[in-house]
C-alpha cells in the first residue's frame, strides 16, 4: 500500500516494481477506481507501475519496455538501460474503471440494495480516504532498502502526523485498524495482520509488554509522556482477535495463540487476586494524564478484556481457562462498584484508588465513565442513568454542542499531566465517541438513541463535507485546527459506530450477532459482509470464514416461528425467543436465513 498527497514537484515519479492489483484517487468531489489483470508469458518482464504527478493532477503510466535506475520511492525521472524481450513473449492487461463521485472508491459495490445514501457515503469515505493511507508497509516507507509493516497516524502529505512514529495501539491503530478490516478487502485485511505480527515480534518474552510506538523501525515500550500503559497491550490484542474472527482465519489464531496469551498475561498479572482490581502504572489511553493504581479506566477495559480472551479460549477448547477469565470478569466488576463508585456523588466513577485503599483522586472521567457503561458494569439501571446524566450536563459534553466525546469535567492541568503536557485536557476524543455509543446502546432508551445519531450526525456532515478530518474536536463541536490534520481517528471511529452500534453487525469466534439501534429495515453490503434484515420478519446474512457459530438476531418476534435455511437448504423450525432474540446454530461462509413462518 503507497500513497501520498501534496509532493514537491521535484519528486513527482514513483516507479514500482510490485504487480498493480489496484489504484483509486479520491479527495477532489469525486473518485476514480481502477482494477487491473495483467497477464504475461513471463512474469519476470511484468511492466514497471509508473505514478506520475503532473501539476496538481496524477496520471499513471505503465512501462511495457525500459527501466529506471531509482525505484519504489519518489523521485525524478531517471531511465536506465531498456531491457528487451525475447521472441513470442506478450503482455496484456485489463483495467476495470469505476468512477464515482464521491470521495470513495466504489469498485468493490455491488448495484444491488444497500445502506441509505449518506450512511453508505460516510462508512465509504471513513474505510477508505484515511485508514488505508496511513499504512506504510511499502519498500523504503520508513526506513531505505527495507519493508516493514507499520502504520502512521495519517496520510501522507508528503510528511506524516507524529512524524517517523508508527504502530500506536493505545489504542490508535485499533481503530484504524478496526476500520480497515471492516473494507472486507482481502489486501486491506492482509495489510493489517502483517502491521500486528510486527509489534507482536517485539513483544518481551519476559513480561509479555509490546511496543507503545515504533520510532521509525525501531521500538519503544513508554508512551510519548514516558509512562507505561495498558492500552498497547490490551488493544493490540483486540486488534489481532478482531482480525482472526473478521477474516475467518482460524488457522492464523491458532499458531498466534502463544504470543497473545503471553501480551494478555501482562495485563492479567497486574490484577490483585485479594482485591480484584488492577494496579494500573499509568492511563489506559490518554497517555499524558496521569493515571495510576486502581484506575477506573484500566480496570473498566479490563472487564470486557477478559471475557474477550475467554471468548479465545473457548474458541480452541481451552473451556477452563474460559471459564476462569470470566469469573475474574465478574468478580472485578463487583469491585469497581464497591471501591470506584463515587458514593458521595452517586452518579460517577472515580479516577483512581491508591493502594493505601485510602487516598483517591477524581476528574469525573467520560472516558473511563463511558468505558464502563459499555462493558455493562454498573450494578443497577439507575447507576447507568446517572452516570450519563452527569456526563450529558457537562458544559462540553456532546450533548451540550462539543464534538463527541469530551474527555473529563474537571480540566487536568499542568499538575496533572506528565511534562505539563495538557494538549489532550480540552478537547474531545474519537475513542471516547466509540465508547459512548456503545454504552448509549447499552442504555436503549429514546434519548440515548437520540443522542447517539446527534453524534454521528455531526461527523457524517463533517466528513463527507471535508474527507478527511483534523484529530480533535472542542468544546464548541467543531475541529480543531492547531490538532493534527488528516488523522485517522474520527473518520475511523464514524465506520465503528454506524457498523457496530447502527447496524449492530458484531462477528465474534463463536458467535454472529445482528442488533440494530435505531434502524428496523436495512442491507448492508460491503465487501465480504452481507446483511438483509427486517425486524419482526426476516434476516439473510453472509460473513466469511468456515465454522458452525451461535447466530443472535434480535428484534424478532418472541410469538412467531421462523423458518432456518443454511446454505439454501431447509433445516429447522425456531420459536423466537425471550425479547425478541432469534438464536440458531449454522455455519459461515454462505447465506444463512431466517424468514418467519406465516
Amino acid at each position: 500500500m503507497m500513497n501520498t498527497m501534496g509532493l514537491p514537484h521535484a519528486k513527482t515519479f514513483f516507479f514500482a516494481r510490485n504487480h498493480l492489483h489496484r489504484l483509486y484517487g479520491l479527495g477532489s468531489g469525486s473518485s476514480i477506481d481502477m482494477a487491473f489483470s495483467n497477464e504475461t508469458t513471463d512474469s519476470s518482464t511484468l511492466p514497471l507501475a509508473n505514478v506520475m504527478l503532473v501539476g496538481k493532477t496524477v496520471e499513471l503510466q505503465q512501462i511495457i519496455l525500459g527501466n529506471t535506475s531509482v525505484q519504489d520511492q519518489w523521485t525524478t525521472a531517471s531511465w536506465s538501460t531498456p531491457i528487451t524481450w525475447n521472441k513470442g513473449q506478450t503482455y496484456a492487461t485489463n483495467i476495470q474503471l469505476t468512477p464515482n463521485n464521491y470521495n470513495f472508491p466504489s469498485g468493490g459495490l455491488s448495484t444491488g440494495p444497500n445502506l441509505p445514501e449518506k450512511d453508505l457515503i460516510s462508512i465509504m469515505i471513513g474505510m477508505y480516504a484515511s485508514a488505508p493511507g496511513n499504512l506504510c508497509t511499502y519498500d523504503n516507507e520508513v526506513v531505505a532498502n527495507t519493508r516493514v509493516a507499520q502504520i502512521a497516524t495519517t496520510i501522507a502529505t508528503p510528511t506524516r502526523g507524529y512524524q517517523d512514529t508508527y504502530n500506536y495501539f493505545d489504542p490508535d491503530n485499533f481503530i484504524a485498524l478496526s476500520s480497515m478490516l471492516y473494507t472486507g478487502d482481502d489486501f486491506l485485511q492482509s495489510q493489517a495482520r502483517d502491521v500486528i505480527m510486527r509489534s507482536g515480534a517485539y513483544l518481551n518474552k519476559t513480561t509479555g509488554q509490546l511496543p507503545h510506538h515504533f520510532n521509525k523501525d525501531q521500538p519503544t515500550y513508554l508512551a510519548l509522556s514516558g509512562a507505561t500503559q495498558t492500552g498497547p497491550n490490551i488493544f493490540w490484542t483486540k486488534t489481532a482477535l478482531r482480525y482472526a474472527a473478521n477474516t475467518g482465519d482460524m488457522e492464523w489464531l491458532k499458531n498466534y495463540l502463544p504470543t497473545l496469551r503471553n501480551a494478555s498475561d501482562f495485563c492479567f498479572d497486574l490484577i490483585d487476586s485479594d482485591l480484584h482490581l488492577i494496579d494500573a502504572p499509568g492511563s489506559l489511553m490518554i497517555d499524558v494524564f496521569i493515571r495510576a493504581n486502581y484506575t477506573s479506566d484500566s480496570n473498566s477495559m479490563m472487564v470486557g478484556f477478559l471475557t474477550d480472551f475467554a471468548a479465545v479460549e473457548r474458541q480452541v477448547g481451552s473451556i477452563e481457562i474460559a471459564k476462569t477469565l470470566e469469573q475474574k470478569s465478574k468478580e472485578m466488576a463487583t469491585a469497581m462498584n464497591k471501591w470506584l463508585w463515587d458514593a458521595e456523588d452517586n452518579d460517577h466513577y472515580i479516577t483512581q484508588l491508591d493502594t493505601d485503599m485510602k487516598t483517591t483522586r477524581d476528574f469525573v472521567d467520560y472516558d473511563s465513565n463511558l468505558i464502563a457503561l459499555a462493558h455493562d458494569i454498573p450494578a443497577t439501571v439507575a447507576q447507568k442513568q446517572a452516570i450519563l446524566s452527569r456526563i450529558d450536563r457537562g458544559k462540553c459534553s456532546a450533548a451540550n454542542g462539543g464534538g463527541p466525546q469530551w474527555v473529563s469535567e474537571v480540566y487536568y492541568g499542568k499538575n496533572d499531566t506528565t511534562g505539563g503536557n495538557i494538549g489532550d485536557s480540552r478537547c474531545s476524543m474519537g475513542r471516547i465517541a466509540w465508547f459512548d455509543g456503545h454504552a448509549r446502546k447499552k442504555m436503549n432508551t429514546k434519548a440515548s438513541l437520540e443522542q447517539f445519531n446527534r453524534n454521528v450526525l455531526l461527523l457524517q456532515n463533517d466528513l463527507i463535507a471535508n474527507t478527511w478530518l483534523h484529530e480533535r474536536y472542542g468544546c464548541d463541536g467543531k475541529q480543531q485546527q492547531n490538532r493534527t490534520n488528516y488523522y485517522f481517528e474520527y473518520p475511523s471511529t464514524l465506520v465503528l459506530l454506524l457498523r457496530e452500534i447502527r447496524y449492530g453487525i458484531d462477528i465474534a469466534f463463536q458467535t454472529v450477532t445482528i442488533q440494530p439501534f435505531g434502524v428496523e429495515t436495512f442491507t448492508y453490503n460491503i465487501g465480504n459482509v452481507y446483511v438483509q434484515y427486517e425486524a419482526l420478519k426476516s434476516v439473510a446474512l453472509q460473513v466469511p470464514g468456515s465454522r458452525t457459530v451461535k447466530y443472535i438476531i434480535h428484534g424478532m418476534s418472541q410469538d412467531q416461528r421462523y423458518q432456518i435455511k443454511v446454505g439454501g437448504e431447509r433445516t429447522v423450525v425456531v420459536q423466537g425467543g425471550k425479547g425478541g432474540v432469534l438464536t440458531f446454530n449454522g455455519e459461515t461462509g454462505c447465506v444463512v436465513e431466517a424468514v418467519v413462518l406465516l
